[in-house]
């Protein structure tokens, strides 16, 4: 590593890298939002984040805080892309590649059912997928403002389990086969 001076900080390949705050918090994010989508809140590490993005652990945290403004900023970046049609998120690659490998996977998992007779063979993924996100992502994003709402807390183990076990439940139903849902 070279003494740097003025904007430039580290050398890769031998030659001055220069600082880029919103290139280095961006890619913080994107790294952050794989992590995040692979492995859930609990699951995803700081340490990995960083580890990939190859940047510093006091960057991350400069920028975001903890572990927690981080998740909330990755949700708040996919909900101000939405305020701009897409335009953003189109440019990257990095989110293709995290959606891609999931539609395939969906796509084979339906595929077997639909041969085993386990689910009914003109399921759509992408429908598929935007439904089981929406009954998902809206009972997470809002669950503490409608835990107010509907004098309960949605947020507890108890809650998160029927939540869970409803969601599955709908989905089974609209997957399975005719003759199937008698059983179900």
């Amino acid at each position: 590593m070279t003494q740097a001076k003025g904007p430039e900080k580290r050398t890769v390949g031998g030659k001055p890298r220069k600082r880029n705050a919103e290139r280095s918090r961006q890619l913080i994010l994107e790294t952050a939002l794989k992590h995040f989508a692979a492995k859930g809140y609990d699951g995803a590490r700081i340490d990995d984040i960083v580890a990939e993005t190859k940047l510093s652990k006091n960057l991350l945290y400069h920028y975001f805080g903890s572990k927690e403004e981080l998740f909330v900023a990755v949700l708040d970046i996919l909900n101000t892309e939405n305020l701009y049609r897409g335009a953003h998120i189109k440019k990257s690659k990095k989110i293709r590649s995290i959606y891609d490998p999931l539609f395939v996977d969906l796509n084979n998992v339906l595929e077997r059912g639909k041969k085993t007779g386990e689910f009914r063979g003109n399921i759509d993924a992408v429908q598929l997928y935007i439904s089981l996100s929406s009954l998902i992502y809206h009972y997470l994003s809002n669950g503490h403002t409608l835990s107010v709402v509907l004098k309960q807390d949605l947020m507890t183990k108890a809650n998160l389990a029927a939540r869970l076990k409803h969601v599955t439940d709908m989905v089974l139903r609209f997957c399975l086969p005719p003759e199937l849902l008698g059983k179900a």
